[in-house]
């Protein structure tokens, strides 16, 4: 489900629908995060879930910061520098 409302909100977001596009930005990153909570040390899975958290919060935090919502784009910084501090040894390469 997480893929799928990554998807939903890319397209949102590549239509300049700034409302929807956070909702499903965060619908995926809510479900990326259970899953890994839900599915624990498992490396591959690990690897590929906590890639794609970091995609989800990074997409996120460029729709706001582009959007001009600057309180937002904090706050998704911030996220993205705890995705990458928590899953930084399943990451292949720092953005």
């Amino acid at each position: 489900m997480g893929e799928i409302y990554l998807l939903i909100g890319q397209a949102h977001h590549l239509g300049g629908n700034i409302g929807p596009a956070r909702a499903y930005y965060e619908k995926a990153e809510s479900t990326f995060r259970k899953a890994i909570e839900e599915l624990g040390d498992d490396s591959f899975f690990l690897r590929s879930n906590s890639e794609r958290l970091r995609e989800v919060v990074e997409a996120h935090y460029l729709l706001v910061r582009t959007a001009g919502y600057e309180s937002a784009a904090e706050e998704m910084r911030k996220r993205l520098m705890e995705v990458e501090r928590d899953f930084g040894e399943y990451l292949t390469a720092p953005r």
